[in-house]
């Protein structure tokens, strides 16, 4: 035997030790040893024969352990993505029996599309994301303040980015990073720099008259804090809030009428109210799906993020009941509220997901304030 076979033979046999550490024993039975099998048989064949079938065993273990996650994180937000789905579904139900068939199938697509973000950020590791929290919802809180400096106005409203054919509701899609943002803070104990974030969007919100939003995503913030156990930072935010939906009150805005959005709860409970039923009970279930999926969590950042997601969602859900004129992403017009929600379930899918050995609570110790 050469040097080159005791290579190739060193090669296969490290390659299947870590194969035996990432795949799952079936997996492992099932396509790893095989194709290590026929890497190993070639090893004395040439280097051309070995390196296909070491390709092979490579290409076959990274399907098999990338199909074991997919499925894992698919088997964890389904709970959220299906209620979106069902929520958006009547949303095209109620968009074609008003003669928009085109944007109900604009819906459809950016149904689709949110279901791939939610598959693909739910992939994301827990650390990664709690890691990355913070400086996404600086990020967030910055582009809603250029957004009403620099974005694109209706009515007086400064709102919204515009990409080709896109209108982007920017705060609508955004709001899940901000709360993840202060959900990390909280944990951190890291009051401060929060509330500095906090103050930034809302303020934002004040600037772009938008007071339903602002409403909401104070809600959200506030039941994040309650949940995390700091009733006087919620207390802080939630008079942060109350001064940015006064303030959005004083901004003149006269945006126009969208007929497919005025009163849609109230056409669609006049035509059916099985439909308008069935609305009802998605937007529940849309609202419930963020603190069902962390609600075993043991991490204070997972459990203040389930609970202000939820409260947000239901906040949102029940805009066109308080306010006609709003839409929502199954009663009414736009592809943010469905990336919004769809964002905010996979943030909870990679929370959720965490391994529960895994789970310690970072602040502890750290002091109440």
């Amino acid at each position: 035997m050469t040097v080159s076979h005791r290579g190739r033979r060193a090669l296969c046999r490290g390659l299947g030790w870590l194969g035996r550490r990432a795949l799952d024993p079936v997996d492992w039975e099932r396509v790893g040893a095989p194709a290590l099998a026929d890497a190993e048989l070639d090893a004395e064949s040439g280097r051309a024969p070995f390196v296909r079938s070491l390709g092979g065993f490579v290409l076959a273990s990274a399907m098999a352990l990338g199909a074991r996650r997919a499925g894992r994180v698919v088997e964890r937000s389904w709970h959220g993505v299906v209620p979106v789905a069902l929520a958006t579904a009547v949303g095209v139900v109620v968009l074609r029996d008003g003669a928009r068939p085109a944007l109900a199938q604009a819906h459809l697509a950016f149904l689709a599309l949110g279901t791939i973000l939610a598959l693909a950020v739910g992939t994301c590791r827990a650390t990664t994301l709690r890691q990355a929290a913070p400086w996404v919802g600086a990020l967030a809180a910055a582009a809603w303040l250029a957004t009403a400096t620099f974005g694109t106005s209706s009515g007086g409203a400064s709102r919204w980015v515009t990409a080709g054919p896109l209108v982007v509701h920017v705060s609508v899609l955004t709001w899940p990073l901000l709360v993840a943002a202060a959900a990390v803070s909280l944990a951190r104990n890291a009051w401060r720099t929060g509330s500095l974030v906090v103050g930034l969007a809302l303020v934002a919100l004040a600037l772009q008259g938008d007071a339903s939003t602002a409403g909401v995503v104070t809600l959200g913030l506030v039941g994040a804090a309650l949940a995390a156990r700091r009733p006087w930072i919620g207390l802080g935010w939630l008079a942060l809030g109350a001064v940015a939906v006064r303030g959005a009150g004083h901004v003149a805005v006269d945006l126009p009428a969208v007929l497919e959005a005025e009163g849609a709860w109230q056409l669609a409970a006049a035509s059916s109210p099985a439909l308008a039923a069935l609305g009802l009970l998605a937007s529940a279930a849309v609202a419930w799906a963020p603190r069902r999926a962390l609600r075993g969590a043991s991490r204070i950042e997972a459990r203040a993020f389930g609970v202000g997601a939820s409260v947000a969602l239901a906040g949102f859900c029940a805009r066109p009941l308080l306010a006609p004129g709003d839409a929502v992403f199954f009663l009414g017009t736009g592809g943010s509220p469905i990336l919004g929600a769809m964002l905010a379930m996979a943030i909870a899918t990679a929370w959720a997901g965490e391994p529960a050995g895994a789970m310690k609570r970072l602040s502890a110790a750290a002091p109440r304030r």
